[in-house]
């Protein structure tokens, strides 16, 4: 599960704080990007077993998958191209 995470969505705050944030309060926003994708994988952790004990193991799959699309579909609207701009 964790593996999927890795090659997935899960690195893609961490590329984007280096992107996103000017030079001044970079190393700072990188590190709340840290924590925040820290504290929800832990979450995800804590959460998988009374999911799964709820929704059974296929209605979780599906919300996991739900959730991945919002998660693109938000993506694809919020996350805005940075490339030629200058950010520093």
């Amino acid at each position: 599960m964790l593996f999927i995470g890795d090659i997935g969505i899960h690195p893609v705050p961490y590329i984007v704080s280096s992107e996103y944030f000017p030079t001044s309060i970079r190393p700072q926003a990188s590190s709340v990007c840290i924590s925040a994708g820290t504290v929800i994988t832990f979450a995800t952790l804590q959460l998988y077993s009374p999911m799964q004990a709820t929704l059974t193991q296929a209605g979780l799959y599906f919300f996991y998958g739900a959730v991945s699309f919002v998660g693109v579909i938000f993506s694809f609207f919020a996350v805005i191209e940075t490339k030629g701009k200058n950010v520093g």
